[in-house]
């Protein structure tokens, strides 16, 4: 009897309103969040890597390309693929081959965007360009965390006219 008046009508009408006013819905419903469309990708791509079939393996790899390009800290998976695949029992050279499948699929997704920045900045760079940049504001010494830092920090990474963000990789 509980159960049923939990998922009554008045009951989805009340979540429904909640929903309606919740702050955080009213004011953030102009952004564009990346991870509802990350997940999906993400998702999308586990599920067609478990038949263990070429093309499957091959589209997983462009979707986790294409979820790269969401966020790019999914870059390492197909690091982590070659574990799941030993994990399930995987003969090695099935192991290395569909994990480099997936690694070159992901990089041709990537490609263009790589060359992007290659022609915008002069200097190859992983995905996003503000990767060092951000890297360095986290580990420097006098980091305060959050968007706070120390003034003159960005100083640091200027190259000539412009910046060397990549250079943030070192200094942090």
């Amino acid at each position: 009897l509980v159960g049923q008046r939990a998922f009554s009508e008045s009951v989805g009408r009340l979540a429904a309103l909640i929903m309606a006013v919740y702050p955080n819905h009213v004011f953030f419903t102009t952004l564009h969040l990346t991870e509802p469309l990350f997940a999906l990708l993400v998702l999308m791509s586990v599920a067609l890597l478990l038949p263990q079939r070429s093309a499957t393996t091959a589209i997983a790899g462009l979707l986790l390309g294409l979820a790269a390009l969401t966020r790019p800290v999914i870059l390492l998976f197909p690091g982590a693929l070659i574990i799941w695949y030993w994990l399930r029992n995987t003969r090695p050279g099935v192991v290395l081959a569909r994990s480099v499948l997936v690694g070159c699929c992901m990089l041709a997704a990537v490609s263009p965007w790589l060359m992007r920045n290659h022609g915008l900045t002069g200097r190859w760079t992983v995905l996003s360009t503000t990767g060092g940049h951000n890297f360095w504001i986290g580990n420097h010494p006098d980091a305060f965390g959050g968007y706070q830092r120390p003034p003159g920090l960005s100083e640091l990474l200027r190259d000539g006219d412009g910046y060397d963000y990549s250079r943030g990789y070192r200094l942090g």
